[in-house]
């Protein structure tokens, strides 16, 4: 009795699964306007017209609609990976990540190069972005990651987190890469500093005055040449 109990609850919540992936799925019809959409449009232009039907996407099926262009595209031409994840990334930030993944799904050995076309054109979500494809290509984690840092320095942190949380066997190979090692201790370095800042004339000191200097009067002037300004560039 038990075990046909647990046998009526699983397949209940199979079902119940299977709805909402369904209802979450586009239409037949959808896909096919899509395919119709991009036929025939030159490959030089296929980033642009990807980006302009998301763009015109109602704002439920942006994101179905932004995977489903990637996946139509990108399993024909590969080669335009980072270019269609990037423009479609500008337009729909928040469909950044999922776009990403697809992409890298389909064109594991662009990982890198497809982290770096979403996160320069959707910089606020390169923790997203770097887990998503750090966890489509495991293999590529550390590249991923070192891609993400790189552009958004800021965020390094939050990027290493949420990629080893994902990709837990890359957190050694992550932990003794030189350059991620370098931009995060920079990163951390930044803050609010003071100093002297050298130059060619002499030096400038202290911080950004919060009044602006005042007014020199025509009186305050002596008539004649400024030699400094004439001599800028050469050395006293």
């Amino acid at each position: 009795m038990k075990q046909k109990i647990l046998f009526v609850a699983t397949l209940l919540a199979a079902v119940a699964t299977l709805g909402i992936s369904s209802a979450q799925a586009l239409p037949a019809s959808r896909i096919a306007a899509i395919k119709k959409a991009v036929a025939g449009v030159p490959a030089p232009e296929l980033a642009a017209k990807a980006a302009s039907i998301v763009a015109q996407a109602g704002s439920k099926e942006k994101e179905d609609v932004a995977v489903a262009i990637v996946r139509i595209i990108v399993s024909q031409k590969p080669s335009l990976a980072p270019a269609i994840v990037g423009a479609i990334s500008k337009v729909s930030p928040e469909s950044s990540a999922s776009v990403a993944a697809e992409a890298t799904s389909l064109s594991a050995e662009q990982a890198a190069e497809i982290v770096k076309a979403a996160t320069s054109a959707a910089p606020g979500q390169a923790n997203k972005i770097a887990g998503a494809v750090a966890k489509a290509a495991p293999e590529s984690a550390t590249k991923v990651a070192r891609a993400a840092v790189s552009l958004v320095p800021s965020a390094s942190p939050e990027i290493l987190e949420n990629i080893v949380n994902l990709v837990p066997e890359a957190k050694q190979e992550i932990q003794k890469d030189a350059l991620i090692t370098r931009v995060t201790r920079s990163s951390a370095q930044v803050g609010p500093t003071t100093g002297t800042v050298i130059t060619y004339r002499g030096t400038i000191q202290g911080t950004i005055p919060s009044t602006p200097p005042p007014a020199i009067t025509s009186s305050q002037v002596s008539p004649g040449a400024d030699t400094d300004r004439e001599a800028y560039g050469s050395p006293r």
